[in-house]
């Protein structure tokens, strides 16, 4: 019957690591603007001085100073979030009348990309933001890229060989995400736990 009992300690003991671990991520919600500078010909439907954004949520516990309430603390948060398969985080880009995802990027399986940069130390700003998908790669509808922005400007890439050069502004809007509510399979799979520790206990 010890065996019983320490297997379900055991399980238990793993479910509220996992819970507690899903309760310990630092998620918030993220909103990137983008000014289109020079729109050319393209098919996305954008003209000059046209706006660009890229939201999502995204878990910021791997940034040297966490982000909250809004902004970053102390202006000196410095890191990378990736954006791959197993990441978690998530991104949808509005360009015109076209939506990109995370997943249209050619590396995202692979890991790495995308990703957005934060800061150096005492800037806290976003110097990144790098993403590229090639039409019918990862179902891209079209061509479209981000690069450069360490240096203040980024361009958004098309279908070749028309481009539209923009800058991706270095302020990032944030707010607080939604608390993940724990699966309800996971509370019953705790109360049955519960109810065998009781059967083995009166045995």
């Amino acid at each position: 019957m010890s065996v019983i009992r320490n297997s379900i300690h055991a399980l238990l003991g793993m479910m509220l690591i996992a819970v507690a671990s899903s309760a310990n991520a630092a998620l918030v919600n993220y909103t990137i603007t983008g000014d289109v500078i020079f729109a050319g010909t393209n098919s996305f439907g954008l003209n000059d001085n046209d706006i660009i954004t890229a939201t999502g949520t995204i878990d910021t516990s791997s940034l040297a100073s966490q982000l909250s309430s809004g902004s970053l603390l102390g202006g000196d948060a410095v890191g990378t979030i990736y954006f791959d398969a197993s990441s978690g985080n998530t991104m949808t880009i509005n360009v015109g009348n076209t939506v990109f995802d995370a997943s249209h990027d050619g590396s995202f399986a692979d890991g790495g990309y995308p990703y957005l940069a934060f800061g150096i130390p005492g800037d806290g700003v976003l110097h990144d933001f790098n993403i590229f998908a090639e039409m019918g790669i990862n179902g891209a509808p079209e061509d479209f890229s981000s690069f450069n922005l360490g240096f203040n400007d980024s361009t958004h890439a098309i279908s070749d060989p028309y481009t539209i050069y923009g800058e991706w502004r270095p302020t990032v809007a944030f707010s607080s995400a939604s608390p993940v509510p724990v699966p309800a399979a996971v509370w019953l799979f705790g109360s049955g736990l519960l109810g065998l520790m009781g059967f083995a206990r009166r045995k």
